[in-house]
């Protein structure tokens, strides 16, 4: 997706599905920023996200956040200085895609209690697994956590060789 030349990399279908999905929520934290294109694209459909804030151990040049740390998620220091930043209704973890930085994010994810975590890129589409995307390992044991304490899970995928974006939703 490139509408207004900042890319995004997320499936047209799948990114209006997040977007529908964050209508009740005000703040997000953005694990994984690479571009800026995700937190660009979302304050554009998403005018009731107040505060959109980004972490990326290398984003890329091009990247303009202003509300970004620089740092690798699953470090102690950079995860104080995202929550000095919060509190956060929703995380949106597309950092690192092995199964140990995928465990480490969610596990941090949870600490924040946000509304929402969103996992992107968690299937195991051919183009995944050739990458060595490992979102998907971490998936059952998000699922039963998810199911121990009552949380809700959705997903939306649209196939074609996507990632698909999961979601949990915490009561």
């Amino acid at each position: 997706l490139r509408p207004g030349g900042i890319p995004i990399e997320q499936h047209v279908r799948e990114f209006d599905w997040l977007v529908s999905q964050l209508e009740d929520c005000r703040t997000l934290l953005v694990i994984g920023s690479r571009h800026g294109g995700m937190e660009h694209h979302l304050r554009k459909r998403c005018p009731q996200l107040e505060r959109i804030v980004s972490v990326d151990l290398d984003p890329l040049p091009g990247n303009k956040e202003e509300a970004l740390v620089i740092g690798n998620s699953a470090d102690e220091l950079t995860q104080q200085k995202l929550r000095d930043r919060g509190p956060f209704d929703a995380v949106f973890i597309d950092g690192d895609h092995k199964a140990p930085g995928v465990q480490i994010d969610w596990e941090f994810a949870k600490s924040l209690n946000p509304k929402r975590i969103f996992f992107h890129d968690f299937t195991d589409a051919a183009y995944h697994l050739a990458t060595g995307c490992e979102v998907h390992h971490v998936i059952p044991g998000v699922l039963a956590d998810a199911a121990a304490k009552g949380w809700t899970t959705s997903s939306k995928v649209v196939g074609c060789g996507w990632g698909g974006i999961f979601q949990v939703e915490i009561k």
